[in-house]
């Protein structure tokens, strides 16, 4: 196919699409001005909803759980920043937990009962709505790509309630973070407490004993006991038994000191998670860079009127095309759409093509076949070439003849007017005595 035929083609095709519009305009244009108009009298009928939102920056740089600042720490079991500790310590298993933290039942379940949040109706009416239903509607929580925030945005009817809400969730699972901050120190002290008692009785337990033994002699007197053993053999055993006593009562001693030690360090402990404890209350690792801001009646963020002619436009412009697919298929009358591709839209000014192609072709026979509402007077100057002849078109033994002689057909029809059904079945007859539909007039 020639550049030239392929562009002809084409203008022809574009031509009869924008005819097609334009002649169900009308039908267009009232299915934009209902569709569009009852998009935008949504925005007034449909309830408003307010969206709060708030970013919470998580540090995971670090460690803040402060047992770490504790000398004398007593090392997870699971190993280093391990169990939820490690989530909130910064482990690598990076936002999702954080995630999974804030929206578990352990925040959201008081974040329903804190806002009263319940079932409207149904079997479960006036019941706590479950976690699961809250976190399917009108709430999203997540991590902004690429960084350490979490954007928590909620909608509501009530711009009260969705404040609310949002506060709510930030601060329990601030809650959450502290209790989880705190744990490993409360665990240290409470375990610190039970080791000073335990060292207490063990002392106490070491000190009646070398009372009971018996004062301890001094360094002079075992001077003398080694001097008089040479002397006097039943001398000798006694001093032997001093010297045994004075034994045990070192060795006593000796033990006593060791507890006396010990409790210093089991004191030392207990003061350091003490304190770590009472640090730890007011430490956090969420920050908060947006507060949450409660919305003025006006500030609705839903239905938006801009957007709801936007969405009344596509949708009038997808409803139209439907419409004028349906009714060029279902039309009664003639339409642009039922043409072929040969197509002459103006015959005042295209007349003479068609009278160079009688004269260039004057063995050629052409028969016209004039449709209701064709007005045949606009062919009153072709009535001259004796190679062309006009006749009504209908269905009739006289009309299938000349169509049977003929060597090329032309149908002339009127949009609008001319009966469909009319034309589709002489262009039938035509192809089936394979007869050359040369041109449509219209």
């Amino acid at each position: 196919m020639e550049p030239q035929e392929l562009d002809e083609e084409l203008t022809i095709d574009l031509k009869k699409i924008f005819k097609t519009l334009w002649s169900r305009k009308k039908t267009i244009f009232l299915t934009f001005v209902l569709i569009t108009g009852f998009f935008t009298a949504l925005t007034f009928i449909l309830p408003k909803k307010y969206t709060v939102d708030a970013d919470l920056y998580i540090n995971k740089t670090g460690t803040t759980n402060l047992s770490d600042l504790n000398p004398f720490v007593i090392a997870d079991l699971g190993g280093s920043g391990g169990g939820l500790s490690g989530m909130l310590a910064g482990g690598a298993s990076g936002l999702n937990d954080e995630l999974e933290i804030i929206q578990s039942p352990l925040v959201i379940d008081r974040v329903i009962k804190e806002n009263n949040l319940r079932y409207k109706k149904g079997k479960k009416k006036d019941e706590f709505i479950s976690t699961k239903v809250f976190l399917k509607k009108n709430i999203s929580i997540e991590n902004k790509k690429g960084t350490n925030v979490i954007s928590i945005t909620y909608k509501n009817k009530d711009p009260k309630v969705a404040y609310n809400v949002v506060k709510s969730i930030i601060s329990n699972y601030q809650l959450v973070n502290e209790t989880l901050n705190t744990q490993k120190a409360s665990s240290d002290k409470k375990l610190m407490e039970e080791s000073l008692k335990d060292v207490n009785k063990e002392l106490n337990q070491k000190i009646a004993e070398m009372k009971k033994s018996g004062a301890m002699p001094n360094s002079t007197m075992m001077g003398q006991v080694a001097v008089m053993q040479g002397y006097n053999k039943a001398i000798s055993s006694a001093l032997n038994t001093v010297a045994n006593q004075a034994i045990e009562g070192q060795k006593r001693q000796i033990a006593v000191d060791a507890e006396v030690e010990k409790l210093k360090m089991v004191k030392s402990k207990l003061e350091w998670s003490t304190l770590v404890e009472q640090m730890a209350k007011n430490a956090t690792n969420v920050t908060i860079l947006k507060e949450p801001e409660q919305k003025r009646d006006f500030e609705f963020s839903e239905p938006k009127l801009l957007i709801n002619i936007i969405l009344g436009l596509v949708f009038s412009l997808f409803a139209s095309l439907v419409l004028v697919i349906l009714l060029e298929n279902t039309d009664k009358k003639m339409t642009y759409s039922t043409l072929g591709e040969k197509v002459l839209y103006d015959l005042n000014k295209n007349t003479d093509d068609l009278k160079i192609l009688l004269l260039a072709s004057p063995e050629k026979s052409f028969t016209v076949l004039a449709f209701d509402g064709f007005n045949t007077g606009d062919m009153q100057s072709l009535s001259t070439f004796s190679n062309l002849k006009i006749i009504p078109a209908d269905i009739s033994p006289q009309t299938v003849d000349n169509i049977k002689r003929t060597d090329n057909i032309i149908l002339a029809s009127k949009i609008g007017r001319s009966s469909r059904k009319l034309y589709l079945q002489l262009k039938n007859i035509c192809q089936e005595m394979k007869k050359d539909i040369y041109l449509e007039i219209v």
